[in-house]
C-alpha cells in the first residue's frame, strides 16, 4: 500500500513505477470482474483510467493524485470490511 501511495506522490519515482501501478490496477479490475466482485472492479478501473494518460505521455486530470488516493482508500475499506465479515460461502 505505501509503495503505491509513494508512487502517486512522486509520479512513479519510487520502487513502483506508474506503469507498474497501472498494470496492478488493470489486473485487479479484470480479475475482480471475472469473479463478479464488481465494486472492486469498478474502483480499480477508475484508478486505471486516471493513471493511463500519464504512462502514455498525455495530460491527465489535474486532481489525479487526490482522486487516486481516495479510490485506494475505498479499496482498502472494502478489503477491511470483507476481512471482518463472516464467510457466507463456507456456511
Amino acid at each position: 500500500e505505501s509503495d503505491f501511495l509513494n508512487c502517486i506522490a512522486t509520479d512513479g519515482a519510487t520502487s513502483v513505477s506508474l506503469m507498474d501501478f497501472y498494470r496492478v490496477a488493470h489486473s485487479l479490475a479484470g480479475s475482480a470482474s471475472i469473479y463478479s466482485v464488481m465494486e472492486v472492479s469498478e474502483l480499480a478501473r477508475q484508478i486505471e483510467n486516471l493513471v493511463h494518460p500519464f504512462i502514455h505521455g498525455g495530460a491527465g486530470s489535474a486532481h489525479w493524485r487526490q482522486d487516486t488516493q481516495l479510490l485506494l482508500e475505498k479499496l482498502k475499506a472494502l478489503s477491511i470490511s470483507t476481512d471482518q465479515a463472516p464467510s457466507q460461502a463456507l456456511e
